[in-house]
C-alpha cells in the first residue's frame, strides 16, 4: 500500500526540518488507513457495484444464444473487472494531519530523536478525537551519510515497536545543509528483521 502525502504535509515537515536544523526533529503523521477489502466493501454498500442481475441475465442469454451474447458478457465482465481495480487503487495510507513533536534528547540531539510519552498520549487522544489514526513516525537525518536510509538505531526502535504497532510507517527526511530535502518511507518486516521501502504518492 502506498503512503499518500499532500503537498501541504510535505511543506510542513520541511519547514520544521529547516527550523530545527542542524538538530534532529520529527513527529507523527495521521490520517486514514484505506485497506483494499474495507474500501471495496464501502463502495459496494453505497450500491455502486455493477448489478448482479445484469451478470445473471448475460449468463442466461449465453446459454440460449452463445454466439449472440458472448460480446455482451465480455463487456459486463470487463465492467466488473474495472470496478474491482478501482477499489484496489484507492487503498493506502492517506495523510491529512502533521503533528510535530519536541526532541527531548539533550545528549545527542543531532543524531537521536526522543519524545515525551505523556505528550505522545495527548497527541494520540487528539488524533482519535478527530477520527484519525497515527500512521507514520517521521524524523530527520541532518547532514547524515545515511541520507534517507534507516540507521541501526532506527531498526532497533522499529523492531521493538513492531509487536504492537506492525503497520507503522517510518518516514525519513534527509536534510543537507538545511536546504536540500529528500524523503523515503519504510515499513519494518519482523520476519526478515529489516526495513522494506514503501511507495510515496504526492497528492
Amino acid at each position: 500500500m502506498p503512503l499518500r502525502l499532500t503537498k501541504e504535509s510535505i511543506e510542513e515537515i520541511k519547514r520544521q526540518a529547516r527550523e530545527g536544523y542542524p538538530l534532529e526533529c520529527g513527529g507523527f503523521l495521521a490520517g486514514k488507513n484505506r485497506r483494499v477489502l474495507k474500501k471495496s466493501q464501502r463502495v459496494i454498500a453505497r450500491g455502486k457495484a455493477p448489478k448482479q442481475s445484469l451478470v445473471l441475465k448475460a449468463f442466461v442469454y449465453m446459454v440460449i444464444r452463445v454466439r449472440d451474447c458472448f460480446a455482451s458478457l465480455a463487456m459486463t465482465l470487463k465492467s466488473c473487472f474495472s470496478y474491482f481495480c478501482r477499489g484496489l487503487n484507492t487503498s493506502g495510507k492517506e495523510i491529512t494531519a502533521v503533528y510535530p513533536m519536541k526532541n527531548l534528547n539533550s545528549h545527542q540531539p543531532r543524531i537521536r530523536f526522543e519524545i515525551d510519552p505523556r505528550e505522545f498520549q495527548r497527541l494520540e487522544a487528539e488524533a482519535t478525537k478527530d477520527g484519525l489514526q497515527l500512521l507514520v513516525f517521521y524524523h530527520t537525518h541532518p547532514d547524515s551519510p545515511l541520507k534517507t536510509n534507516p540507521s541501526a538505531f532506527d531498526r532497533e526502535r522499529a523492531e521493538g515497536l513492531s509487536t504492537f504497532w506492525p503497520d507503522l510507517s517510518y518516514l525519513i527526511v534527509s536534510v543537507d545543509k538545511g536546504k536540500e530535502f529528500q524523503l523515503a518511507s519504510w515499513v519494518f518486516n519482523p520476519a526478515q528483521g529489516g526495513f522494506e521501502k514503501e511507495e510515496i504518492e504526492v497528492v
